[in-house]
């Protein structure tokens, strides 16, 4: 015959109950911008009984206050994140969540607002120019360009050309 001995220890209720974790802070380093251009979100979190190192998680963002879409899921804490916004626009927002060991997902938290903005094309160093013979007579003519000359979240209403010739004034000219 075979005995056994089995030893029955209580059961011990935790003295606190594991709650969802915390967001404590999320910053981005920039209010503004540029498309193609890296952000660092950074961010602090604790939990009652994950140790913070163990927590995940999930980063969002939001344009124009539209849907929430993911960035990153599942990204262990490192308490930072970089990341490059693909669209031009304004009121932008990122938000946080944390999810501990035992499933416990914290509240939202969400970023203060920020803008993309597409970035300009640079200015040619110097305007072409040209010349144009009517009826014998030369007229120059300036052409400006830029690669990309419109920020699309803005219209332009007008703009100013101003230039000089030799020995005369400085005049300028509005475009509608």
């Amino acid at each position: 015959t075979i005995q056994h001995r089995i030893t029955v220890l209580p059961y011990e209720e935790p003295s606190t109950p594991d709650r969802a974790p915390t967001i404590l802070s999320l910053n981005i380093d920039q209010s503004i911008v540029l498309l193609d251009q890296s952000i660092t979100i950074k961010w602090r979190a604790t939990d009652n009984e994950t140790p913070v190192n163990n927590l995940i998680f999930h980063l969002q963002y939001s344009n124009h206050l539209t849907n929430w879409r993911d960035i990153k899921t599942d990204i262990l804490n490192t308490n930072s994140y970089r990341w490059t916004p693909f669209i031009e626009s304004e009121q932008n927002q990122i938000r946080i969540r944390a999810i501990d060991e035992a499933g416990n997902s914290s509240q939202w938290k969400e970023s203060s607002f920020f803008t993309v903005k597409e970035r300009l094309g640079e200015l040619p160093i110097a305007p072409q120019l040209s010349l144009y013979s009517i009826l014998n007579e030369s007229k120059p003519e300036i052409h400006l360009s830029w690669k990309k000359f419109l920020i699309l979240s803005q219209t332009i209403m007008r703009f100013t050309i101003t230039f000089k010739r030799r020995q005369m004034p400085l005049i300028s000219m509005v475009e509608p």
